[in-house]
């Protein structure tokens, strides 16, 4: 009788011991350090936050390459320009890595003109910039074409002034659509405004706004 009750104790401490070796190693996986995001996927201009869970140290926030995502030192991670890059928290001798993706957000516009239609829109390739600090630079980016393009079908009244035949200023601001099927066309934008060869008076001037969009979307 009494082995029998020694073999019944036995037993039941073994298998309170696994269950005990079990509930521990799920504590384990519960409380492993990682980050709150595997992979990100954000807008330029848009931001997330990261976090590393399950830790009490100090974290290093660092990112592969600033030029398409940046992170702040409280894990806000910002999309700069489209692409793909890593984010990489550190915290101990742990090296954690979130895969970042940055998608060009979509610019609306509204075409209050003729001349800027979207035929011309949605056939530029690129742009390329033409002016007394720029001679060829590019804007190859969704978001420059779409930014420097609304302005432009922005405008709400084009008067044609060709048969006036005004002259072009010198050291003016211009710019060239470089089209899908490899057709230039030039728009010079400084006061009167030239394109595909006729001449318009614009309901306001555009030139210092593009002249600005040039700046911060040039590659």
């Amino acid at each position: 009788m009494r082995k029998r009750i020694f073999a019944y104790v036995l037993t039941a401490g073994l298998i309170l011991g696994m269950t005990g070796a079990f509930a521990g190693d799920t504590g384990n996986a519960a409380g492993k350090v990682k980050l709150s995001k595997k992979k990100l996927t954000l807008k330029t201009g848009d931001t997330a936050r990261l976090k590393v869970k399950n830790t009490n140290k100090k974290v290093k926030w660092s990112s592969k390459n600033t030029r398409i995502a940046k992170v702040s030192k409280k894990g806000v991670v910002k999309g700069v320009s489209a692409g793909k890059t890593k984010i990489i928290a550190k915290t101990g001798k742990k090296k954690l890595v979130c895969g970042v993706t940055v998608k060009e957000k979509a610019v609306k516009i509204a075409y209050k003109n003729d001349v800027f239609d979207s035929e011309v829109y949605k056939n530029i390739k690129y742009i390329t910039c033409k002016s007394l600090y720029h001679n060829g630079e590019k804007i190859s980016s969704a978001e420059g074409i779409s930014a420097i393009y609304k302005v432009l079908a922005g405008i709400d009244s084009m008067k044609d002034i060709t048969s006036e035949n005004p002259m072009p200023p010198a050291g003016g601001t211009v710019i060239e659509f470089v089209m899908k099927d490899g057709a230039v066309e030039t728009v010079n934008v400084s006061g009167n405004i030239c394109f595909k060869d006729k001449w318009y008076q614009p309901g306001q001037t555009v030139g210092a706004a593009i002249a600005d969009l040039v700046k911060k979307y040039i590659n």
